[in-house]
């Protein structure tokens, strides 16, 4: 154990090192933010039961206050560590599992959970006549979605269109602004309006479209002009960003996202939908990386716990 003084606990530090806690093949690439001791202890308490929905009083007392200065106080750094990384495991797992649910989503996007290393501000070893020890914790601070496009998949619907290449169509939300969205798997609503499965308006350059039974056949020709027996209708409205990765999911297979670039040069494809990207045998895998990654932490906090007990139950056997 080492006596460990917190300064500023809420003190961004830069994370070096990123390959000390890289259990079970891993990584968790380095990255500037605070880690988040509050939610962390408050997360570990509801997974663990009653019996520690206080750990992080039990580990710094009355002091634990973000933000403060502490003074020294001794804790198992090994199983903290070992905590949060169990904690990071979790939500990965979480993140497969949501992946695997849309392997079938028309346009869905696969998600990749991102790790750092968080170093503690000051770890000072004051019962040893040896350097101090920096103590590294593993958090898991965003995810990343992948934007390859999916394969693409001829449906003979000629309502479903698919872009091939970048970009986005724009749909309509209840407020009245805009989302972004891969799935072209689109239907008439009551009123004849083109929709999204889950009853957004897809937007043409012209806005919301309605068809009436006077349309006749729908024809979207490759840049994506709408045309009936009556003539041309529209053009679907389709967009691109200089950074996807900033787009921010909001549910139902939708990005909301700002600076939204018009893509004039679109190609879509009529009666046919893109599929996920999300492959099935490589989110298995990770599923197992996962779970041995868990397992093989759980038992060196189970070891961790065993030696404690031990050293205590020798030490109390010792004569003064």
């Amino acid at each position: 154990m080492i006596n460990i003084r917190y300064q500023k606990v809420n003190e961004a530090h830069p994370a070096i090192l990123a390959n000390r806690l890289n259990f079970a093949g891993i990584l968790c690439p380095s990255h500037p933010d605070k880690f988040p001791f509050t939610q962390f202890f408050q997360q570990l308490g509801n997974w663990h039961g009653s019996g520690i929905n206080h750990v992080e009083q039990a580990v710094w007392g009355d002091q634990a206050l973000v933000g403060e200065q502490k003074e020294p106080l001794i804790m198992e750094n090994a199983q903290l560590i070992a905590l949060s990384r169990q904690s990071a495991l979790r939500n990965q797992l979480n993140v497969v599992a949501n992946n695997m649910a849309n392997i079938n989503t028309g346009g869905f996007k696969a998600q990749r959970l991102l790790f750092e290393e968080y170093v503690m501000p000051v770890a000072e070893a004051t019962e040893f006549n040896r350097r101090d020890h920096d103590l590294f914790y593993v958090q898991d601070y965003g995810t990343r979605t992948e934007f390859m496009p999916g394969s693409i998949k001829l449906t003979g619907n000629e309502l479903d269109i698919a872009i091939e290449g970048d970009g986005f169509f724009v749909v309509q939300t209840a407020d009245g602004g805009e989302a972004y969205t891969r799935n072209g798997g689109f239907t008439l609503d009551e009123a004849g309006q083109l929709v999204t499965p889950n009853d957004k308006p897809v937007l043409t350059e012209g806005g919301p479209i309605n068809f009436t039974t006077a349309d006749g056949k729908i024809d979207i020709s490759r840049d994506g002009t709408i045309s009936t027996e009556l003539g041309v209708r529209g053009r679907i409205r389709v967009v691109n960003f200089d950074n996807p990765q900033n787009l921010v999911q909001m549910g139902d297979n939708l990005f909301q996202g700002e600076n939204a670039i018009p893509n004039a040069k679109v190609r879509v494809t009529q009666g046919a939908i893109e599929q996920s990207n999300v492959e099935g045998v490589v989110e298995v895998t990770r599923l197992i990386e996962i779970t041995r990654a868990y397992t093989t932490v759980s038992k060196m906090i189970k070891d961790a716990d065993e030696l404690r007990q031990k050293a205590i139950s020798t030490l109390g056997r010792l004569e003064a």
